[in-house]
């Protein structure tokens, strides 16, 4: 089933963060994390927030949770 965009509804705008889990990028190293930004803006989304951490399970919930606060 291919996806397909109804222009027929009206757009909404969304609030998106971006994540990347990485044991061996940083936030100036990081590649897609910013590609992703500029895509979420270039749609017409907003950008709440973009961070990188590394790839453990308290890491990533820590960054989930000061999102969802």
């Amino acid at each position: 089933m291919t996806a397909r965009i109804d222009h027929t509804r009206p757009f909404i705008p969304v609030r998106i963060a971006v994540l990347t889990i990485s044991d061996t990028r940083t936030p100036k190293t990081d590649k897609s994390g910013p590609l992703l930004a500029q895509m979420i803006e270039e749609a017409g989304h907003t950008l709440a927030d973009r961070a990188v951490a590394p790839d453990d399970e308290k890491s990533i919930r820590k960054a989930v949770k000061k999102w969802v606060k």
